[in-house]
């Protein structure tokens, strides 16, 4: 059809379990980079606030000292937005 233009809608892909240790981290961070590279817009949020690791898997030229934790609890300065990651 021309003219035609398909509709693209967002796609939340949860990884999730109640034990440690089953490797949702690394499995979430290679579904993020594989979507990444195939040119899509990709958003990974490690909601593990007992042992957040995603960071660890992606060499990050910054990181910064408040996380989704902090930002969750109200602990976060929202004064610098820079802080938040």
């Amino acid at each position: 059809m021309s003219g035609f233009q398909e509709q693209v809608y967002p796609v939340v892909l949860p990884v999730v379990s109640t034990k440690g240790g089953e490797g949702k981290s690394t499995k979430a961070g290679n579904i993020a980079g594989y979507t990444a590279d195939a040119g899509l817009k990709t958003l990974l949020i490690d909601g593990d606030y007992n042992q957040p690791t995603a960071s660890s898997i992606f060499k990050l030229l910054y990181e910064a000292p408040c996380g989704l934790y902090e930002l969750l609890m109200q602990t976060a300065d929202l004064s610098n937005p820079e802080s938040i990651i």
